[in-house]
């Protein structure tokens, strides 16, 4: 998928693709955030095995994606956003790869929204940021958000969040805009989407079995 593309994932279910850039700055850390695409099929080393690091067997960089989801539920209509990375120092720059211009993944977003007739969506899943979200809040004009991969990269599952979600800079700008955070606390917290709105449901019996208070 490079971004653009339109998939009906079941009647009444659309997911619309958004070409979209890495977290990070190409002037300090260029193999994690410059676009880039896997080529070939990677090599097996000595031992049978693959690497799965930045820049190293599966490269990808800044090249990957973020969804656009609208649902037409028998209760009404809802949407959500989902990017899971992202940067404000080239969110306005069009992202060129092996000469092939992928636009800027701001106006990707925009463009996605008018594709689906939407003006606004009831969620936005993301990270990013204070300065992510002083550009996209007026494309998407979301009524709620909520914080993904702000827990770290390389802790054991099973002891938890090492800490707790936290961003003052960034709760303040929501709330001035009118959008609701969604704050998470512990891993397997549990939510519904739906033509009401964004609900926190109980979830203890999956969190007891995995440890998790």
């Amino acid at each position: 998928m490079f971004g653009g593309e339109k998939f009906t994932l079941e009647p009444g279910v659309e997911m619309y693709v958004i070409r979209w850039n890495h977290s990070g700055d190409p002037a300090k850390n260029g193999a994690q955030h410059n676009p880039a695409e896997l080529r070939d099929p990677p090599k097996l080393d000595s031992t049978g095995g693959l690497r799965a690091g930045v820049a190293e067997d599966f490269p990808n960089g800044g090249g990957n994606r973020a969804y656009l989801f609208k649902v037409d539920g028998p209760k009404g209509q809802f949407s959500w956003l989902f990017q899971d990375s992202a940067s404000a120092v080239d969110l306005r720059v069009p992202i060129v790869i092996d000469g092939r211009d992928f636009g800027a993944p701001l106006e990707n977003l925009r463009a996605a929204m008018q594709a689906a007739r939407l003006e606004s969506v009831d969620l936005w899943i993301a990270t990013g940021g204070r300065d992510v979200a002083e550009l996209v809040l007026p494309v998407l004009k979301p009524k709620a958000y909520l914080p993904v991969h702000w827990d770290g990269l390389f802790g054991a599952f099973k002891a938890g969040p090492p800490q707790r979600y936290a961003d003052a800079e960034l709760q303040t700008l929501l709330e001035q805009s009118g959008v609701r955070p969604i704050i998470p606390v512990q891993y397997m917290d549990r939510w519904r989407l739906d033509a009401h709105g964004i609900q926190m449901l109980d979830n203890l019996e999956i969190k007891q079995k995995l440890g998790f208070h």
